[in-house]
């Protein structure tokens, strides 16, 4: 079309191609903010359902001898889920729940026949839930 237009010599055909270029560069601007608007506003679903039993850590007082107290790091019961939205202004809300974490002491021996099953709670089970909210902000809005 730029070769038609600039082959041709009289002013007015110039005239009107500038004005037909500005418009097109107008309208191709103004479609891209309008894709950029409905893509950002598209609900997007991820459903994410974590549940794990994190490892028990066992923390002996001292290696070199055969028989003694160790710490005993239970971390429970992690879950993180996705929750239901609450509110317009988030994008995503999230569940964390750590439950069943404990802390106890007990006693460890490299000879398994003589291993003490006895603990004692240094500090009782306890739970955290957490929510978590995230949003996805564009340039627009910053």
């Amino acid at each position: 079309l730029a070769n038609i237009f600039s082959s041709i010599r009289t002013p007015e055909l110039a005239g009107d191609y500038q004005r037909m270029a500005s418009r097109v560069s107008q309208w191709k601007e103004t479609q891209r903010k309008r894709l950029i608007q409905a893509l950002a506003h598209k609900q997007k679903i991820i459903t994410v359902d974590i549940d794990v039993s994190p490892p028990i850590i066992l923390i002996p007082e001292n290696l070199n001898q055969k028989f003694g107290p160790m710490l005993v790091i239970d971390l429970g019961r992690v879950q993180l889920r996705n929750a239901e939205r609450t509110s317009e202004s988030f994008d995503d809300v999230w569940s964390l729940k750590l439950s069943e974490m404990q802390l106890q002491n007990s006693t460890y021996s490299t000879n398994v026949v003589d291993m003490k099953p006895e603990k004692e709670q240094i500090i009782e089970p306890f739970s955290l839930e957490l929510m978590i909210a995230t949003t996805i902000a564009s340039k627009e809005t910053k």
